[in-house]
């Protein structure tokens, strides 16, 4: 095809804005969007780009470049969720144009365009470059260096770019990523029995050049004296490792469901059986890479104790690769196995898809099993319209998965690159009403509050963890960083670490007691808590119980003239 750059620069450019519709719709959610945003708020607003901070002190959990990647956002389309969140659709953009490229590299466009419709009709891809969190170009940066580590594994230069690339992503989201492809690419020299590699040049340019960025990092937190955020740093990486996170804990078995369910119908094309392999040395050993990099994270994920959603979203790409190759390639009937989990899990989505649809309707059942007086009864107390939108698509999904079974029987490719294509549509229509109505009842009530008693005031939440009232209630760099405060919070900090309570993981908390206990602010303070968990503040002579909200008490913390 002519001008192949041009095209795919095209196909970039309108993914980036499909994906940029309705971003901008509804609230950020908590934790990571709103974390993230976050800190990149804080770095416009104290303009310091050296180094990431929350509570405008130092924030060693991630590494820079996604919050930078937002800040510029932010510089261009203001502090609001649409900036956060355009890094993502941007990356979603490049990922698609990638793909076409490296489609017309293994000459198959057919496979290319099942490749793209394949990630743009599955549930959690084409959420993911909706949204604001770090993921996507970790997998973007990771996978490009995959791809051009296959191309030419010995190549010098290919191993520079490659091990350049891999840098990026350890600056994206954490040392991780040098596991996750170090891993991958031992066990593929491995496996083609080149155990020579790891004593040619090639391969320490690549562990060199992949090291590059990430010390360049790490030497200008050292000369800014911020060693020790880098030690909280390695330390919050180890944790993640070693335990459940956050309360982020689950089975074995969860990464694979996962992706399962939220890959699907991809996840279920790559076990297709076929009829004969290519010939081509080149496409042979870019699908053997991808299903190691595939079982890699599936595994190593599986057997961290931390379990997250986001982090076997690596698999996406690998996983949409190979299933593309192989429903361009299929040739043999379908087995009635595999016809069996296509229905049953077709079917399951439906039933999840409609019945978060219908929730408006069903939810007064679930109340009778919800205690009453507390937040939750409070929270499904609330009414929301029917989102028609999201009714509509989600029967368009099962038709569609109707019509998809049929063709891929029949093996009418064009028919079935339509139906993804029209599968991928819905999908996105469901997400952009379905996505405001779970911020309704998860924390739209919040937002509003920290909203409307922000502006001229120190706000914070009592009893749970949210970043909401730093992002929306624009908390500013001058009421975080005086000497007064400073001196007391250092004291806050000690009186922590004598409970036995680490002091880096807690600012949230810290900067609530200092809120608590000061009597000598200059602004007015607001605490907002749950229902139920806020009896300590309202038995409390110093606060004022002023607003009662859908689950949600407003203190305010008394002063002489109140």
């Amino acid at each position: 095809m002519k001008h192949p750059v041009l095209t795919a620069l095209w196909i970039g450019i309108g993914f980036t804005l499909y994906f940029c519709f309705g971003i901008g719709h509804y609230d950020l959610f908590d934790w990571d969007e709103i974390n993230f945003a976050e800190c990149a708020r804080e770095m416009l607003n104290s303009n310091n780009f050296l180094k990431v901070q929350l509570y405008y002190k130092p924030f060693w959990e991630k590494p820079p470049l996604y919050i930078w990647m937002q800040a510029m956002s932010m510089k261009l389309f203001g502090v609001n969720a649409f900036a956060a969140r355009f890094p993502n659709a941007l990356c979603g953009g490049i990922t698609m144009g990638l793909i076409y490229l490296w489609g017309i590299r293994y000459n198959r466009l057919v496979w290319a365009i099942l490749w793209m419709l394949l990630l743009s009709c599955c549930l959690l891809p084409v959420m993911y470059f909706k949204s604001g969190i770090i993921d996507p170009w970790f997998n973007l940066f990771i996978i490009s260096a995959c791809f051009v580590y296959i191309a030419r594994p010995m190549g010098y230069k290919n191993a520079l770019l490659s091990g350049l690339l891999i840098g990026l992503a350890v600056l994206t989201k954490g040392p991780v990523a040098l596991l996750l492809f170090f891993t991958g690419t031992t066990v593929y020299q491995l496996y083609n029995k080149n155990f020579g590699y790891f004593f040619k040049a090639s391969f320490w340019i690549l562990c060199g050049s992949a090291l590059i960025f990430p010390l360049l990092w790490m030497g200008s937190l050292v000369l800014q004296n911020e060693s020790q955020t880098l030690v909280s740093f390695f330390n919050y990486q180890i944790r993640l490792l070693k335990t459940e996170d956050s309360g982020h804990g689950g089975p074995w078995f969860f990464h694979p469901l996962v992706l399962l369910l939220g890959c699907f119908p991809a996840s279920l094309f790559i076990f297709f059986k076929l009829e004969n392999t290519t010939q081509d040395a080149y496409i042979k050993q870019s699908i053997r890479f991808m299903y190691i990099l595939l079982i890699t994270v599936v595994t190593v994920f599986s057997i961290v104790q931390t379990k997250i959603i986001h982090y076997s979203s690596l698999v996406y790409i690998p996983l949409c690769f190979i299933a593309g190759y192989k429903l361009q390639s299929v040739k043999k009937d379908l087995t009635k196995i595999w016809k069996f989990f296509y229905w049953t899990i077709a079917v399951v989505i439906f039933s999840i898809l409609v019945s978060l649809a219908l929730f408006p309707t069903w939810k007064n059942q679930l109340l009778q099993f919800v205690p009453k007086g507390t937040f939750e009864f409070e929270r499904l107390q609330k009414n929301y319209s029917l989102p028609i939108l999201a009714m509509i698509s989600s029967l368009v999904c099962i038709i569609l998965f109707s019509l998809l079974y049929n063709y891929i029987l029949k093996k009418q490719q064009q028919k079935i690159l339509y139906t993804m294509a029209g599968l991928g549509l819905a999908i996105h229509v469901y997400l952009l009403s379905a996505l405001p109505m779970i911020g309704f009842y998860s924390q739209e009530d919040l937002i509003d509050l920290i909203k409307k008693y922000s502006p001229g005031t120190m706000l914070e939440t009592h009893g749970f963890k949210s970043y909401a009232p730093l992002f929306y209630g624009n908390a500013q760099f001058q009421d975080f960083n005086y000497k007064q405060r400073l001196q007391e919070i250092v004291r806050i900090e000690s009186r922590l670490l004598d409970s036995g309570l680490d002091p880096r993981v807690s600012s949230g908390l810290i900067h609530m007691i200092w809120l608590e206990e000061q009597n000598q602010l200059q602004k007015p303070v607001y605490i907002i808590a749950k229902q139920g968990g806020g009896l300590d503040l309202k038995n409390n002579k110093g606060f004022k119980l002023i607003e009662k909200r859908s689950g949600y008490w407003v203190y305010q913390k008394k002063t002489p003239d109140i």
